[in-house]
């Protein structure tokens, strides 16, 4: 499942909890996901009893130091002209950060792992009021040690936004991010792994324009969907060194909640083939058990039939 139709499904968790249904009726109505959806519903649900944090004015101070300081670094090896320096954070800070990264880069070796990653970042950033650690990661890439901790604060600040129209938009910014990141990877010629969405705008030969950004397409690569100008998709690529973007898998974006009416109906289908599978042989077992049935009385009927004959034929030989 990929991570756009997953944040729907949580999106819609979310705003029919925030419209008065209880907590299991929720999970109950996506099964398959259960194990998923649970850990991060809680986490939802916690957050709304948790005080809003406030950044104190050291941590405010330090956090723009690190955000101006990785931009410093950004524009150097872009080929920019330098700016003024900015001092760059303590080695203790930097070890400190690099820590609770490491603490929380839970291996993938199952479908949890992302799951309870980033809600057991979102709580702790929460609960601990991480100002200095958000704005350390707001500017990381692909690549970079912070990364998978902007993407958990990212998740996090979708799951505690409770306004319908508020969480749609900050999903839409979250795509944009995601555009920016490629571009930067791009001008840079780092290789790195991303991941982004839009539509796709013109369709050639070995390159596709999709939302502006020029993808290269090669008979490697793996199409899946209905892939036409003006589609939704999803892209997984590599940003290359010579600056062009290698796709690895393209994908049409499924709509979360006609994909799900899709299983309900399969499910539905399923279970009433296995009824009427399980009706049928009920009513094999009734037959057989009436062919038996009559069977008997049949073989009854002749006993008793051969009996009165037989009795018929013996009163005969009395009478002679």
């Amino acid at each position: 499942m990929n991570r756009h139709r997953f944040d729907l499904i949580l999106e819609d968790c979310l705003s029919r909890i925030d419209r008065g249904e209880s907590r299991q009726e929720v999970l109950d109505s996506y099964p398959a996901l259960n194990g998923h959806l649970e850990p991060l519903v809680q986490a939802a649900l916690m957050g709304r009893r948790l005080p809003k944090p406030v950044p104190s004015e050291d941590g405010f101070r330090t956090g723009k130091n690190m955000l101006l300081a990785e931009m410093n670094n950004m524009q150097r090896a872009n080929g920019f002209r330098q700016k003024a320096k900015v001092p760059a954070p303590s080695v203790l800070t930097e070890r400190w950060l690099g820590s609770l990264v490491k603490l929380f880069q839970v291996k993938r070796t199952t479908s949890l792992g992302p799951v309870y990653r980033f809600a057991m970042i979102g709580l702790v950033l929460v609960l601990m009021g991480g100002f200095l650690t958000v704005n350390a990661s707001a500017s990381s890439l692909p690549g970079d040690v912070l990364y998978d901790l902007k993407l958990g604060l990212e998740q996090t600040r979708v799951f505690f936004t409770f306004d319908p129209e508020a969480r749609q938009d900050l999903m839409l910014a979250i795509e944009e991010e995601r555009l920016a990141e490629v571009e930067i990877l791009l001008a840079a010629g780092r290789q790195e792994e991303v991941e982004f969405g839009g539509v796709i705008e013109q369709k050639f030969e070995s390159t596709w324009i999709i939302k502006g950004i020029s993808v290269q397409v090669d008979p490697v690569t793996e199409l899946d969907g209905d892939l036409e100008i003006g589609s939704e998709v999803d892209v997984f690529a590599i940003t290359m060194e010579d600056g062009s973007l290698q796709a690895s898998d393209i994908s049409a974006e499924v709509d979360a909640f006609e994909e799900d009416e899709k299983d309900k109906d399969k499910e539905d289908k399923d279970k009433e083939d296995k009824d009427k599978e399980d009706k049928d042989k009920e009513d094999k077992v009734k037959d057989d058990k009436d062919d038996k049935k009559e069977k008997e009385v049949k073989e009854d009927k002749e006993d008793k039939e051969d009996k009165e004959d037989k009795e018929d034929k013996e009163d005969k030989d009395k009478d002679k």
